[in-house]
């Protein structure tokens, strides 16, 4: 149980340190719900008369209280101070376990009124199961001036009534928490990394709230009982071994969820370290390659500067010959074209400043299809009617656009050439994507297109530059970039940008 408990909480931290934004508000509300209404829930237990029974029954099953301070109960003093701490902590964690998923969906700050609303039942059920608000309720029924208004019976009757309501409304929310959780893993991009991601968040997720039903699968529940007499309130105990024997499976439950989470967590841990590997390999080797670029640039940069003066003195001298004029014409346009050639080289490498400004996607990718010739192919576009604003540098973002539009028209070989551009709003990012059926990448290439002066085609056609300066301004937008392909069925290039709210 202290190792689950330890995994658990470390798994919050990991996932408060990878996500961004809402979620992880309520992923810190959902772990201090469950720590607070579990470690309480066994204060109380170390609280009551009968805690020698509890104290062996865990100490077999559960291997805990033994292990747990007795600070809460020398903090606190009292059963009811107990109580009501542990009653926060599951209101509290019932809140989140459905805000948490449901954050995946619908931002917090655009429904700030649909989250206040939902903390509204379990503020109610906090306020209902209070130890001292009942008791008060209770003298104020049957001791004090309302005496006679509604009998025991008719009480004990609305108190059942009201338990079964609050037990439904929490079951409810867990139940929707879990449907949504699982629906934002079918509905998450079709990408490996983020299946494993949210395969992950799912599975701490699964654990965590199985943990709690575990131990609080009765709550809420009124753990103290009252007479009309003065300082009578008497302290329940919670009966696990009866009802249910729920504590039975404990062990199983526990195996199960911490054999999940471990497969899940493994998993993206390898598909993590294999993209930073990449990434890595890729950025070494813009480094290396970088600075044989800027010495050998600068030497042909020099002998090009000096042919074209060398022939443009020549036309000058010569200009009454019409064949000499000709050749020279010809020499210093080619010389002209060389520095323009090796000043985009250079520029590839060189992102080092970006000019950003929130823009429309949808814009900057209409401007790299009217730069790409699209004759003889088949173009097909989806995209969101909304506007989807991204701060970006638009003259980059085209270059990319263009630079795998053009690999794709490249890649089309024969007929039927048909190209297939999506861009919509998933959560807080924007999914572009380019697909086309051309001749594909082998598998055994993927993980080098991204590296300097590698390319699948022509020479002539390509120098294998345009994918990797196209890696460089993805991630300098702290976006992703990835290639799904099959040789012989095409390519598609996924790229996610963040999605400008503001």
């Amino acid at each position: 149980m202290v190792y689950l408990a330890v995994i658990l909480v470390a798994f919050s931290l990991f996932i408060l340190y990878k996500e961004k934004g809402d979620t992880r508000i309520f992923l810190f509300l959902l772990t201090a719900g469950w720590i607070i209404s579990v470690f309480f829930f066994i204060a109380y237990i170390q609280y009551l008369d009968q805690r020698e029974l509890y104290q062996n029954l865990f100490s077999k099953k559960v291997l805990i209280t033994t292990l747990l301070p007795k600070s809460p109960i020398t903090l606190l003093g009292s059963g009811d101070k107990i109580i009501l701490v542990m009653n926060f902590g599951i209101a509290l964690f019932i809140y989140s376990a459905l805000c948490f998923p449901m954050s995946f969906l619908k931002p917090l700050r655009k429904n700030i009124a649909v989250y206040m609303l939902l903390a509204v039942p379990q503020l109610i059920q906090f306020l209902i199961y209070s130890p001292r608000i009942y008791e008060y309720v209770y003298r104020a029924l049957f001791v004090g001036p309302y005496q006679g208004i509604i009998s025991f019976a008719d009480f004990y009757a609305i108190d059942e009534n009201v338990h079964f309501i609050t037990r439904l409304v929490n079951h409810t929310y867990i139940g929707l928490g879990v449907a949504m959780m699982i629906y934002n893993y079918f509905i998450a991009l079709k990408i490996k990394y983020f299946r494993s991601y949210y395969l992950l968040i799912a599975s701490g997720y699964t654990s965590i709230v199985l943990m709690f039903t575990t131990f609080l699968w009765w709550a809420p529940k009124r753990l103290i009982s009252l007479t009309t007499a003065k300082d009578s309130m008497h302290f329940l105990p919670v009966s696990i071994l009866i009802e249910g024997n729920v504590i039975e499976y404990l062990p199983h439950i526990m195996l199960v969820s911490f054999v999940t989470l471990l497969l899940a967590l493994y998993r993206f841990n390898q598909l993590y370290f294999s993209l930073q590997t990449v990434k890595t390999n890729i950025y070494r080797s813009f480094d290396i390659t970088n600075s044989g670029i800027r010495f050998y640039n600068h030497m042909i940069k020099n002998f090009a500067m000096a042919v074209l003066v060398d022939a443009e003195s020549l036309k000058a001298k010569m200009s009454d010959s019409a064949a000499v004029t000709a050749h020279a014409d010809r020499i210093i346009r080619n010389s002209k074209e060389l520095l323009v050639t090796l000043n985009g080289i250079q520029s590839k490498f060189s992102v080092t400043s970006l000019n950003l400004s929130l823009t429309d996607i949808r814009e900057v990718m209409r401007r790299a299809l009217d730069q790409v010739k699209l004759d003889g192919v088949n173009v097909s576009y989806s995209t969101d009617d909304s506007p989807l604003l991204v701060l970006l540098d638009p003259q980059h973002m085209k270059e990319v656009f263009t630079n795998i539009l053009n690999n794709s028209l490249h890649a089309m070989k024969q007929d039927p050439r048909a190209l297939h551009i999506e861009i919509h709003r998933n959560k807080t990012w924007v999914h572009v994507s380019i697909s086309d059926t051309g001749c594909g990448i082998p598998k055994e290439n993927l993980d080098k297109i991204f590296l300097p002066f590698f390319t699948t085609g022509s020479r002539q056609e390509s120098w294998g530059l345009g994918l990797s300066y196209s890696y460089r301004v993805i991630m300098a937008h702290l976006g992703r970039i990835f290639v799904d392909s099959e040789q012989g069925y095409g390519t598609t290039v996924k790229i996610l940008l963040p999605l400008n709210d503001e």
